[in-house]
């Protein structure tokens, strides 16, 4: 009995030094650095929370601001949810729902994706800063300083998106007027139009001049 007490003690010590040992060797892909707390799932985590591989963050009902390993910055607006990955030394940021405002260094390598479309700094600028929202119908990606590479998922054409400009990927009625909510003219198209349907990217020339909540500094 003593030597079966023993090493059932002796499988237990193992088991949570592996444990140990497996949360040690996972590499912290961020942290949470100002605003509200996030749901990691289902847990709260607050500022100074850190974000690994595969975690999910959905912002409450205000902001949450992140800053990357790659010193990159992401702020998630109210509801968002996004989810955190690697691979071969990028850092992907899927947005799943809602909207971000992003600052990116120079040479980074990172992309933000979702169903819709990707938006990738072209590595030509000292630093990158936009937005980009997931509708039902479409992405809105817009650019502040640095130009961008935006790729339509469905169907895999690519536009450069430069500072002041604003594109509208994915499945949106568009009738050759530009945008009567925006007040925009000239709208560039990229990819196909079916039936008054674009299939591709919409790029307007100028976008609003209202900033984003997140200013870079």
């Amino acid at each position: 009995m003593k030597k079966l007490v023993r090493l059932c003690a002796v499988l237990a010590t193992l088991s949570a030094l592996a444990v140990v040992q497996a949360h040690g060797q996972m590499t912290p892909l961020g942290e949470i650095v100002a605003g509200s707390p996030a749901l990691i799932g289902t847990t709260e985590m607050p500022v100074g929370g850190t974000i690994f591989q595969g975690d999910r963050l959905t912002a409450h009902k205000d902001s949450t601001v992140i800053e990357l390993a790659n010193r990159g910055t992401i702020q998630l607006f109210p509801h968002t949810r996004i989810q955190v990955l690697s691979q071969d030394g990028e850092i992907q940021v899927r947005l799943e729902q809602g909207k971000v405002a992003f600052i990116f260094p120079k040479d980074v390598r990172t992309s933000i994706q979702s169903a819709t479309s990707v938006m990738t700094p072209l590595r030509t600028e000292s630093r990158y800063y936009g937005v980009m929202e997931n509708t039902d119908k479409q992405d809105i990606v817009q650019a502040y300083e640095g130009e961008l590479q935006v790729q339509a998922v469905p169907s895999g054409e690519k536009a450069t998106l430069r500072p002041r400009q604003e594109a509208c990927v994915g499945a949106t009625a568009w009738t050759g007027h530009g945008d009567p909510i925006r007040g925009l003219r000239l709208p560039i198209i990229v990819g196909l139009i079916e039936g008054g349907t674009a299939t591709g990217i919409i790029i307007y020339s100028v976008i609003d001049d209202d900033e984003p909540v997140a200013s870079p500094s």
